[in-house]
């Protein structure tokens, strides 16, 4: 089963999203890099889940570089020094550069790509329920309000945030290294108009950056992407 993705948007960002049934059970479509990576994992989840986020990529990769023809193997994906993923084309020609995030949860892979140096992040979340004291700890006094002031959809209000802000986080170079109260998700656009599904947000961090979002709820999952950049998304078929 191929894996599912998104239209590529005019702002040159491309969502893809698969499930870890998709992913093939031999070795072929990785790169020696990731194939030596790959050895070295030894918990059958953290296998899965690096495997499935690997696949995903490689999906919105070789959109994004509209060159279906590349095989997977040519495509190398491997952790920075921060740990963020980095995006080498092994395949012979000039390539441009990528910015990319991966998520994953529950069996389900998410990743974001865009052209040049944007800064960006995505994330997926299962919806699940969160504590008094979770959103106490990790959340800002108006987003435990707005949270609160859900009723029955708290769970979900709190799980939307929580996305909102590890894709911020990834934006940053900063993942959960960061106090999670230093970024605001401003979830404004709730009620606003959406585009196949998504809704925007926005999330301010430090020194007064300001991150433009979207946001999407489909099944038990909630999804979010963020950048510096301007960005249009289309739904996730």
């Amino acid at each position: 089963m191929s894996a599912e993705r998104s239209t590529p948007s005019a702002a040159g960002v491309v969502l893809a999203r698969s499930t870890a049934g998709s992913v093939p059970e031999d070795d072929s479509w990785l790169s020696p890099g990731e194939a030596a990576v790959h050895t070295r994992l030894r918990v059958s989840k953290r296998v899965a889940d690096w495997r499935l986020g690997r696949w995903v990529a490689k999906e919105a990769i070789l959109r994004a570089l509209a060159a279906p023809e590349l095989p997977r193997a040519a495509l190398e994906i491997l952790a920075s020094s921060g740990g963020a993923p980095q995006v080498r084309v092994l395949a012979p020609g000039v390539w441009p550069r990528l910015a990319l995030s991966i998520s994953h949860a529950a069996g389900t892979g998410f990743a974001a790509v865009a052209r040049g140096d944007a800064r960006l992040g995505c994330d997926v979340e299962e919806i699940a329920p969160r504590s008094p004291e979770f959103v106490s700890d990790y959340f800002t006094a108006d987003e435990s309000a707005w949270i609160r002031a859900g009723g029955q959809e708290r769970h979900v209000r709190a799980n939307l945030v929580w996305s909102a802000k590890e894709s911020a986080l990834k934006a940053l170079g900063e993942g959960l290294r960061k106090d999670t109260r230093s970024v605001a998700v401003e979830v404004g656009g709730a009620e606003g108009p959406a585009v196949e599904g998504w809704r925007p947000l926005k999330v301010v961090a430090p020194a007064e950056q300001v991150f433009a979002g979207w946001w999407l709820l489909v099944g038990d999952f909630a999804w979010t992407v963020v950048t510096d950049a301007c960005i249009e998304v289309e739904g996730l078929r």
